[in-house]
């Protein structure tokens, strides 16, 4: 590959993590299962970024979309005997990017 075209796809792909577009998904080596579906509205969509555990063992993630204003949350999954229940932490009311 030609080094142009190497820095405009390093550029490219740089500049889709800043706005925060999601680049081609890889194919997952290890089984994953589903802990909870978003519904866009209010608990928002496309969950973005590493999940944080904490001691108790709940999940505090962001999603890129929905929430009551439509540009996101943040959000904490708890365990519980049924599943994983989702608490809306904070709806994002301005796109950043």
């Amino acid at each position: 590959m030609r080094p142009s075209v190497r820095k405009f796809r390093t550029l490219g792909l740089l500049a889709m993590m800043m706005c925060g577009l999601p680049p081609a998904v890889a194919q997952a080596q290890y089984p994953f299962t589903t802990l909870y579906s978003f519904n866009v509205y209010p608990d928002g969509q496309y969950p973005w970024a590493p999940l944080i555990i904490d001691s108790s063992g709940a999940l505090y993630g962001t999603t890129f979309y929905g929430g009551s204003f439509g540009y996101g949350t943040v959000f904490k999954l708890t365990p519980g005997g049924a599943g994983w229940t989702e608490t809306v932490l904070h709806s994002f009311s301005v796109f950043f990017c």
